[in-house]
């Protein structure tokens, strides 16, 4: 489990033996352990996972984008730019991950952040219920980093869809996808990313067609 939790994007995509039959509740489980907290920052969960745990992180980020507690005002740019910048890195080969002092002090009510877990749970069921290798050359060692290139636009295009309807949810969807995809090297999971990613990128056009109307 700890093997998982501090894989590197740097290296070699190849799931190892121990890879957990329910990796997105994993995780859950491990952010709960720091619901006690007052306040639940991002520099906590960082500390919590390791700075090497490119996709939990990235996982757990794009949870916290499509749960509600993106209504909180200027959540969704803080954790798509943190998205951004740690999918970058990632895509650069960093073996450990840096954000700024800002970021890490940046967080929500711990109370908050458990509500959110708890209503995360039934998609994380979802998700680890349908994840499988396959189709794996989507998600080897180059395809990987190009998608976490993906991502990381993504991610830094947020700040400019926040006051859009659905698309920072997408763009979060999006990233657990891309990220979990890598995690149990899932093609399908990629693509079905990769199609979070474009929905996120139409509706943005869509709004403004219908206002033009």
């Amino acid at each position: 489990m700890a093997n998982i939790m501090s894989r590197s994007i740097s290296s070699e995509h190849s799931a190892p033996a121990s890879t957990p039959s329910a990796p997105v509740n994993d995780m859950l489980d491990r952010a709960s352990g720091l619901k006690d907290h007052d306040t639940l920052t991002f520099g906590d969960v960082l500390g919590e996972f390791g700075r090497a745990s490119f996709l939990p992180l990235l996982i757990l980020l794009g949870l916290a984008l499509a749960s509600p507690l993106s209504g909180i005002p200027l959540f969704s740019s803080v954790a798509g730019l943190s998205i951004a910048l740690i999918a970058f890195q990632g895509a650069a080969g960093r073996s450990v991950i840096w954000l700024p002092k800002a970021f890490l002090s940046k967080g929500v009510k711990g109370a908050r952040a458990a509500s959110a877990i708890k209503r995360l749970r039934g998609i994380a069921t979802w998700l680890d219920a349908r994840t499988a290798r396959r189709w794996h050359l989507l998600t080897d060692r180059i395809s990987g980093r190009v998608l976490m290139g993906i991502a990381g636009c993504a991610g830094a295009a947020t700040p400019l869809l926040e006051l859009i309807p659905f698309s920072s949810s997408l763009i979060g969807l999006g990233t657990v996808l891309i990220a979990l995809a890598l995690l149990v090297r899932d093609g399908v999971v990629a693509l079905a990313g990769l199609g979070a990613f474009a929905a996120a990128a139409v509706v943005p056009f869509t709004v403004a067609t219908t206002l033009a109307n």
